[in-house]
């Protein structure tokens, strides 16, 4: 296996927080990612397994005000990493907020995300448990 491979452990960092997970609601102090820097994330544990590809039911949910999804679907191990529109649903607006970010599915069965900085606070990346 390539040792640069974002499936390769060692390169991407686990998000295993259960605030993340779609199902846990707001936080006090609400959360926010802006320590990201394009890193590679693999979703573990209580956090889900994968972004959710639909915006959440409610805007008070993985610990912040404006939790961040993955509009798009999940690529192939075929696709290799792609591109995909990552929103922000805030106030009723589904893509209040958005940037880009690149998926990966690994061979093993699971995702990689290459996460930028959010583009603003009070915002956070979801984990859900899905396909």
């Amino acid at each position: 296996m390539d040792p640069n491979d974002p499936c390769h452990p060692g390169v991407y960092r686990v998000l295993n927080e259960a605030w993340r997970n779609v199902n846990h609601g707001m936080d006090n102090p609400l959360r926010c990612d802006r320590g990201f820097n394009g890193e590679w994330y693999r979703f573990m544990g209580p956090a889900g397994t994968n972004m959710p590809t639909q915006r959440p039911a409610t805007t008070t949910v993985c610990g912040t005000h404006a939790p961040m999804w993955m509009n798009g679907a999940h690529p192939t191990a075929a696709d290799g990493a792609v591109s995909r529109q990552v929103c922000a649903f805030y106030t009723g607006n589904p893509c209040r907020w958005e940037t880009t970010i690149q998926v990966k599915a690994c061979r093993a069965g699971y995702y990689v995300y290459r996460l930028p900085r959010a583009p603003a606070c009070h915002l956070a990346y979801c984990g859900d448990t899905g396909p």
